[in-house]
C-alpha cells in the first residue's frame, strides 16, 4: 500500500513538473493527492522542503534508471569513443522510452531549464559526475586534459543532442506523422546520435 508520504512525494513531482514550485500550492498538492493538508508540514516541514525531496527522488531514479545501467556494462573492452556512444544511446532510451515516468523527465527539463535552490543537490549527485566521466571520455579520445573547455563544450554538445529529442518529441511526431516513439525509430536515433558522435569527434581531432 502507498503510504501518505509516497502520495505526496509523487503527486507534487506531477504538479512541480507542470507548474513549476512558485505554480502550485500546499493545497493544491494535498487535494490532489487526497490526503489532509496538515500532512505536507509533518512529513516534509515546507513546500520548498517537499520540492527538495522531489529533486532528490528524482535525482536517485536517474541514477538508477539510466547512470546504473550505462555504467552497469563492462566497459573495459570498449574503447573511449565506443563507451560514449553506449552512453549516449542509454540516455537517449531513458529519456524516450515509454517505461520512463513523464513526471520526472518533465521535471528534469524543467529544472536544466531554470533552476532552483535544488538544483545544487541534483548537479552535485548527478550532473556533475556523470559530465566529468563524459569529458574524459572524450578527453582519452582526443589526448587533451579533460578540463579543456574544447572537451567541456564537447560533452555539453553530445549530451544537449539527446535531450532535444526529448524537449521537441511533439515537432518530430507531427512531422513524421506518428504520435510516440517506436523501438525502431529509438533505435534510428541512437544511430545517427552514434554517427554525430563520430563526426563531431573527428572534426575536433583535425582541428588540434
Amino acid at each position: 500500500m502507498t503510504s501518505t508520504k509516497e502520495k505526496l512525494l509523487a503527486k507534487a513531482s506531477e504538479l512541480f513538473a507542470k507548474y513549476g514550485p512558485d505554480g502550485v500550492s500546499t493545497r493544491d498538492i494535498a487535494k490532489e493527492a487526497k490526503v489532509n493538508l496538515c500532512s505536507i508540514n509533518y512529513y516534509f516541514g515546507s513546500k520548498q522542503k517537499l520540492y527538495d525531496a522531489a529533486i532528490q527522488n528524482l535525482s536517485l531514479f536517474i541514477k538508477q534508471n539510466f547512470i546504473d545501467k550505462a555504467l552497469d556494462k563492462p566497459t573495459s573492452a570498449l574503447s573511449p569513443r565506443e563507451e560514449l556512444k553506449f552512453i549516449l544511446s542509454q540516455f537517449l532510451y531513458f529519456l524516450c522510452d515509454d517505461k520512463t515516468q513523464n513526471a520526472k523527465v518533465e521535471l528534469l527539463l524543467k529544472e536544466l531549464v531554470h533552476p532552483s535552490e535544488a538544483y545544487t543537490y541534483f548537479y552535485t549527485e548527478v550532473f556533475e559526475p556523470m559530465h566529468k566521466h563524459f569529458a574524459q571520455l572524450i578527453s582519452q579520445d582526443l589526448g587533451v586534459a579533460d578540463t579543456d573547455l574544447k572537451v567541456i563544450l564537447l560533452t555539453h554538445s553530445l549530451f544537449g543532442q539527446a535531450v532535444m529529442f526529448r524537449i521537441h518529441r511533439e515537432s518530430l511526431f507531427r512531422r513524421l506523422g506518428i504520435q510516440k516513439y517506436t523501438p525502431e525509430l529509438v533505435q534510428a536515433i541512437q544511430k545517427t546520435l552514434a554517427q554525430n558522435c563520430d563526426a563531431v569527434l573527428d572534426a575536433a581531432k583535425e582541428d588540434k
